[in-house]
């Protein structure tokens, strides 16, 4: 499943703006993997630490985020006034 939701300009930059970072988790949290898109291609990781940390950092960015109906209806609107 993919939700898209909206960090909007009011809440500042955060430490992944500019970068793409995918979480990608299953039901065996060992095989969980981070996929960063960097200038040099992407980067997998999937080291304990370093997943927590990130998992830690995309939290904040949802928590951040206008809820996934809310986010809809701002893209929505963006939509309109092209």
């Amino acid at each position: 499943m993919v939700t898209i939701t909206v960090v909007t300009f009011d809440n500042g930059p955060f430490h992944t703006s500019g970068q793409g970072v995918d979480y990608f988790q299953g039901p065996v949290h060992q095989l969980d993997t981070v996929q960063l898109d960097t200038d040099h291609g992407a980067e997998l990781i999937d080291s304990p630490a370093q997943l927590d940390r990130y998992r830690l950092i995309l939290d904040r960015v949802e928590q951040a985020a206008l809820p996934p109906a809310k986010s809809r209806d701002f893209i929505a609107q963006l939509a309109q006034d092209l």
